[in-house]
This record gives C-alpha cells, structure tokens and sequence, in this order.
C-alpha cells in the first residue's frame, strides 16, 4: 500500500513540476514578444510633433487620434 501511495505521490509531484515549468516558459515568452512589440512601436518624427500640437492645444483630441493612426 506505501509503495502505491508512494508512486502516485512521485508522478504527482513530476506533475506539477512540468505545469509550472510550462507556466514559467510561457510567461518568458509572453514578455518577450510584448517587449519586441513595444520596441516596433516607436513613435515616428510626424507622431511626436502631433504630440505636441495636442499638448499645446493646436488641435482636438479626435484630430490627434485620427493623424495618430494614419502614420
């Protein structure tokens, strides 16, 4: 009965082991797309003076938005 106990206790454990080693691999990866992303996403020359137009209060919210996107 221990040598049962014993076994299921031990693939239990094996388990467990490779869940959160999967868990942990896959958070890696998960930050490190979104870091790529992040770096990908820099804001062109245009997009920092729109920037500061919004700032200053040049143009609306909704102008800023749409030139935003279009660069």
């Amino acid at each position: 009965m221990f040598f049962i106990y014993s076994i299921s206790g031990l693939l239990t454990c094996l388990l467990l082991f490779y869940i959160v080693k999967y868990a942990i691999k896959s958070g890696i990866k998960e930050s490190n797309n979104s870091i790529k992303i992040e770096n990908l996403s820099s804001p062109t020359i245009k997009q920092i003076g729109l920037k500061r137009k919004y700032e200053n209060g040049e143009i609306t919210f909704e102008e800023y938005k749409k030139e935003w996107n279009n660069n």
